[in-house]
């Protein structure tokens, strides 16, 4: 009887010990966010948008990730405006997300060039423009975005050749942080 009390405390033990230690660096990593600490803010906005290590909390993780976007952090600047374009812990707002977009992309941020390409493209959030669309997916393709690729494909349907000339010069010339598109 002892034999199998001790197997199953030792089980348990083990079930148990991951939890608490992820509990403790939860504590830890929350304690760095609350000092500043835009890594860790991030980090912890993605935990409680994933429920990974608490509950699951899409309010709470747009405060963390607004906090570490507000510092200049690309990630969280293209995942905020994933947020605020979805509507996930925000408001559903394209011209927020478009806003963030443009700070991640002016990073060099692919996801954030794809994602706010995608917006010129329907005009969600800003006024829609092929043109500016097809620059920011074109600055997408170049970091290797392959989705970027194929909407691009799509909107060579639809834009002339003038239009795909202008863009890809515009592509050509961009320098980050100095287009407001």
């Amino acid at each position: 009887m002892n034999r199998i009390l001790a197997i199953t405390m030792l089980v348990l033990i083990c079930l148990v010990s991951p939890l608490l230690a992820e509990t403790e660096a939860m504590k830890e990593l929350k304690v760095l966010a609350e000092k500043g600490d835009a890594e860790s803010q991030f980090t912890l906005g993605l935990a409680y948008a994933s429920g990974q290590g608490v509950p699951q909390d899409y309010s709470e993780a747009a405060k963390w990730i607004h906090a570490s976007a507000e510092q200049g952090g690309s990630y969280a600047q293209d995942y905020l405006g994933s947020m605020y374009e979805e509507g996930k812990g925000l408001d559903k707002d394209y011209i927020m997300a478009a806003r963030y977009y443009l700070k991640a992309a002016q990073q060099r941020n692919a996801s954030a060039q794809h994602n706010l390409g995608r917006l010129y493209v329907f005009g969600q959030g800003v006024p829609r423009n092929f043109v500016i669309g097809y620059m920011w997916l074109s600055l997408a393709a170049q970091s290797g975005d392959n989705k970027a690729l194929a909407l691009m494909d799509k909107l060579k349907e639809v834009m002339t050749p003038q239009q795909i000339n202008e863009a890809r010069k515009l592509a050509q010339e961009w320098k980050p942080g100095k287009m407001n598109f």
